[in-house]
């Protein structure tokens, strides 16, 4: 019976989460030509770009408490400890709040005193000064408010309601798309930038504000967050935890979401846009596989908790024949490019190389296949070697990018660099598991 109620849960999610994932495709291929054609200025657009990736950095700033409780919220939940669900979550909430009024206040003292427009890379005569710092404010405050809203989020993925989180993205996208065909397009280059920021503030906030009230008012009436359940122990127990997750999240972030930065610093912003165009293409992969495994962490972390270890270990075998069908998906997509650039992009498409090509192939299946692994070992618990491999790759990427970038500024081997180093982890991780998988046979 456990069984089955998990392999419920698992179709149902997965069956939504894609049944969604294929309206957010046609929005995602629909917003780049979008965006190209509202700015009518690649550098502008590889600014907007670059601009979301580094300040999106401070979602991986939470101390990993968005993860640690939904690891425990999910135990709570699975005992039906109404007592301990409503404590884990006022914790959360304090713990979250007031370090997001941290970033606040760091924000309104720092952001003034960068000179975004040499970190972003854009000439000086091309955005107006105060008009990068008025849109860098406000994608920081959003990203912020976002950190602190985004713990509906957690909670809904120990709902096992994984696909609330996929139709979140998807009504963000849709609103951020009608935004860009609403604004005003004939305005200066950098007022279009500032609009832009203020809508993104309101629209990737607001489907968050809704999907809380939401979960407070059905799914988890009566857990609202209360001052007086918040518990220092619980606190300590979901940032405890959540230390580990945090630790991880930066290096991936690393590893992952410094691709836009190091290609605008060291080429140039129109190559962030030629980046994104193949990165949007291939991700599909990843994303496609990464959907089918948003329910399966908080599965694992209850079957786990409930040492059903033979259905761990046959849902472990089908996620790996899952994961290694993102090389052969990967080669067909590259096949496939020409005709897909042609009708996404037509005129605009860029010039498709062999080089771009491979390093996006192991790129692709590199990424599909690690989201598969560290899912699994998340929902065990078990960090150690995502923590150790990751830290090795940030060192390494970094160490090589800026040293040969300069010489050779070839945005491939950002791409590269980071597919080696989620190659090597997978190898790893693998190799830690499997070994995981023989010892709960004992």
């Amino acid at each position: 019976m456990s069984d089955n109620r998990n392999n419920s849960i698992i179709k149902k999610n997965v069956a939504a989460a894609f049944a969604i994932k294929v309206l957010s495709l046609c929005i995602s291929l629909l917003t780049m030509p979008s965006y190209i054609s509202y700015f009518n200025d690649q550098a502008v657009l590889g600014v907007w770009f670059t601009l979301l990736s580094i300040l999106n950095w401070v979602l991986s700033f939470d101390l990993g408490m968005g993860n640690g409780l939904r690891n425990h919220l999910a135990i709570a939940i699975a005992a039906n400890d109404k007592r301990e669900q409503k404590i884990l979550i006022s914790s959360a909430y304090l713990s979250n709040g007031l370090l997001s009024l941290v970033f606040v206040l760091i924000g309104f003292v720092a952001i003034p005193h960068f000179d975004w427009g040499l970190i972003l890379g854009v000439d000086g005569g091309l955005l107006k000064p105060d008009a990068i710092r008025l849109a860098v404010t406000s994608v920081y405050l959003a990203v912020v408010l976002q950190l602190f809203l985004r713990l509906a989020s957690f909670i809904a993925y120990a709902l096992q309601m994984s696909f609330m989180n996929n139709l979140i993205s998807l009504i963000t996208n849709s609103l951020l798309l009608v935004s860009v065909h609403c604004l005003p397009a004939d305005v200066d280059v950098s007022l279009k930038l500032t609009n832009l920021a203020v809508c993104y503030f309101v629209l990737v906030n607001l489907p968050l504000v809704i999907l809380s009230i939401g979960l407070f008012s059905f799914s988890m009436k009566g857990m609202l967050p209360s001052p007086k359940y918040v518990k220092l122990s619980s606190m300590k127990k979901v940032t405890s935890l959540g230390g580990v997750f945090f630790f991880a999240q930066i290096e991936y972030m690393v590893l992952i979401n410094t691709n836009e930065f190091f290609i605008s610093t060291f080429i140039s912003p129109e190559a962030v846009v030629e980046y994104q165009e193949y990165y949007r293409i291939f991700s599909l992969v990843g994303t496609a596989i990464s959907l089918s495994m948003s329910p399966i962490w908080s599965v694992v972390t209850k079957v786990y908790a409930e040492r059903d270890y033979s259905y761990l270990r046959s849902l472990y075998k089908k996620l790996k024949l899952l994961g290694l069908s993102a090389l052969p998906l990967s080669i067909i997509t590259a096949v496939m490019l020409p005709f897909i650039f042609s009708i996404w992009l037509g005129s605009q498409a860029p010039v498709i190389t062999t080089d771009s090509l491979v390093v996006f192939i192991i790129f692709g299946a590199a990424f599909a296949y690690q989201s598969v692994l560290s899912t699994f070992a998340c929902g065990m618990s078990s960090m150690r070697t995502q923590v150790i491999c990751y830290l090795f790759g940030c060192i390494f990427k970094v160490l090589v990018l800026v040293t040969v970038l300069p010489i050779y500024p070839m945005w491939q081997l950002v791409v590269l660099t980071t597919a080696i180093c989620l190659v090597g982890y997978c190898a790893m991780q693998q190799y830690v598991i499997n070994g995981a998988m023989k010892l709960l046979d004992e």
